[in-house]
């Protein structure tokens, strides 16, 4: 059965490049057009191991999810259901290779890159990122994208010295984290919980495990600025450390006092991480022990604040979230 997977993937990408060729060729032919002014790509020819080949590797990261199903229909992914002619169970990490396949139908491409107002490199960065980020190169994630960088100053290099790579653009469908972030010393620090394929959502103790036995918790947004594991790692006297205010203080002012924040949580600026470097374990591990235990003990004291009591019970709580809520609503404290 695996090798049929394989057979079957290799002949679909296989399809899928000749299907580049004959669509840049095409393109050449019919958009000799007036619209087209200004608006002229070159898919630049990359070697394989910068798009193809990361895809036969899509089942070989065990802390990360197995894509594989997720690479048909050119990224799009599996069907919804059998049915369906139309809607696909779509990831947005396969955007790079959905994209690869999207721009061979643009209207404006051409074959002549001297010609061409911008180049396209189709390589699948966000895939690539994941040997750094979870496979053996770990350690070298200041290297990612070296190799493409060499390349293209190598191969054709005045297609790349005409406007210095001004002209370039590559999509990269994960988060600018995946690669600014070098994780080198960082994983000592800090244990990572695989939630994937939805393990985690009948099984609290897989996550909440690891929060106990922590003194900080990372609660970067998540689907949207908040994240239920704010809550979780509360419950778990775990010290939040927040990126931006829209995560909680910003939203939940009745039960986590916005002047109280320096009190039970850290505040670290995405900007100053992403943009400037600032390495998040060299901010916590500044923190004396002394305001850490200060921290976990407020922590402690806000889990009235954001628990639900069950009805006919006490639980030893004279307050749950329903009380505060309530005297807020009713504009006393």
């Amino acid at each position: 059965m695996a090798c049929t997977s394989t057979t079957l993937l290799s002949l679909s990408l296989i399809l899928f490049f000749n299907l580049a060729g004959s669509q840049l060729l095409r393109s050449d032919l019919e958009s000799d057009s007036p619209d087209c002014t200004g608006r002229w790509v070159h898919i630049r020819k990359l070697p394989s191991k910068f798009n193809l080949d990361l895809l036969t590797n899509c089942s070989h990261y065990p802390l990360y999810d197995n894509f594989c199903p997720h690479l048909a229909n050119h990224g799009l992914g599996p069907k919804t259901h059998t049915r369906s002619h139309s809607w696909y169970r779509t990831v947005p990490f396969m955007l790079e290779l959905y994209f690869h396949r999207r721009i061979l139908e643009y209207p404006c491409l051409t074959s002549n890159p001297s010609a061409a107002d911008a180049i396209y490199l189709p390589y699948y960065a966000g895939i690539d990122a994941l040997r750094y980020l979870y496979g053996p190169d770990i350690n070298s994630s200041p290297e990612h994208g070296l190799e493409l960088f060499e390349f293209l100053q190598q191969d054709s290099p005045h297609i790349w010295g005409r406007n210095a790579g001004h002209d370039h653009f590559l999509v990269m469908a994960r988060p600018a984290w995946d690669f600014s972030q070098p994780l080198t010393n960082v994983l000592k620090a800090c244990e990572i919980v695989n939630c994937s394929n939805a393990v985690c959502e009948l099984d609290p103790i897989r996550y909440m495990k690891p929060m106990l036995q922590s003194s900080f918790c990372l609660q970067p947004p998540g689907d949207s600025p908040t994240r239920r594991s704010t809550f979780d790692g509360i419950l778990a006297g775990c010290i939040p450390v927040f990126f931006e205010e829209r995560s909680a203080k910003s939203q939940f002012g009745w039960h986590l006092p916005k002047r109280e924040y320096g009190e039970f949580s850290v505040s670290i600026s995405k900007e100053e991480v992403v943009l400037k470097g600032l390495r998040i374990v060299d901010v916590l591990m500044a923190i004396p022990r002394a305001d850490v235990r200060r921290m976990r003990d407020r922590v402690i004291e806000l889990m009235p604040r954001i628990i639900y009591r069950r009805h006919g019970s006490s639980l030893g709580l004279s307050c749950d979230l329903i009380n505060y809520s309530a005297a807020y609503g009713n504009g006393s404290n």
